[in-house]
């Protein structure tokens, strides 16, 4: 409703809690108990949704955002092509098939847990960018392909009065997501944060269901697509689609 009645660009709508949030895919959902996470939709122009790699370059803002609020999370966050920012144990390996350090045993096999989500969409005329961030710790659901972690569970544990506040967290990621949209080299900054990059992976393109393919992550296209080098040597790019993390 607001984004087709004149809101303002960088106009904000914040939820205290989340029962029925949507997924990028079909099936998919997100929820948050009231108070435990930072839940918001930024209303943008639809210009900002031509900008190359829009998805990326919010999912860029969020892992800025983190990275400059948690000094202890630089190092440890990547972003998982196209929608959803990953932390990993300290000195975990990033790269698919590498062997993961002792005592991360809850984390998955590859280290990784994911501590927020992105949708991003349009409606009435502008861009939607729907952000979900974990900050406190709270009942996971048991059926999500990577498990969920918050900024408590893996920064604060033990001390969850030092997190930041809600507010200036959606303060600094204003600012990170004006800047990003801006920025001529986010691109690349993704890229050198994309987990999986140089490794092998399995990739299902278009919607679940589709044949998987096995394949080299090459980095990534200037649209923000996924550059695959296939078996037969030949290099795809891929702008929808689901990178496997087994």
């Amino acid at each position: 409703m607001l984004a087709g009645s004149g809101a303002v660009r960088g106009s904000v709508v914040v939820a205290d809690f989340q029962r029925a949030g949507r997924g990028r895919l079909p099936g998919r959902s997100w929820s948050g108990k009231a108070g435990a996470s930072l839940l918001c939709t930024v209303i943008l122009d639809a210009s900002d949704g031509t900008v190359p790699g829009f998805p990326l370059r919010i999912g860029l803002a969020l892992l800025r955002t983190v990275a400059a609020l948690v000094p202890e999370s630089i190092g440890r966050l990547w972003l998982k092509w196209p929608n959803d920012l990953l932390v990993a144990p300290s000195g975990y390996p990033r790269k698919p098939g590498e062997a993961g350090a002792a005592g991360s045993a809850e984390f998955t096999p590859h280290g990784l847990r994911k501590l927020a989500g992105i949708l991003c969409e349009g409606a009435g005329g502008r861009v939607l960018a729907g952000i979900g961030l974990n900050l406190f710790s709270q009942a996971w659901p048991s059926a999500c392909k990577i498990p969920p972690v918050s900024l408590e569970e893996a920064f604060y544990a033990g001390v969850p009065s030092e997190l930041p506040g809600r507010d200036a967290i959606l303060a600094e990621l204003l600012r990170q997501v004006s800047s990003a949209l801006r920025d001529p080299d986010a691109l690349m900054e993704v890229e050198q944060k994309l987990y999986g990059l140089g490794s092998r992976v399995r990739f299902v393109p278009g919607l679940p269901g589709s044949r998987p393919v096995e394949a080299c992550l090459e980095g990534l296209g200037p649209s923000g697509a996924l550059l695959l080098r296939l078996e037969d040597g030949n290099l795809a790019d891929f702008a929808s689609g689901e990178l496997a993390l087994e």
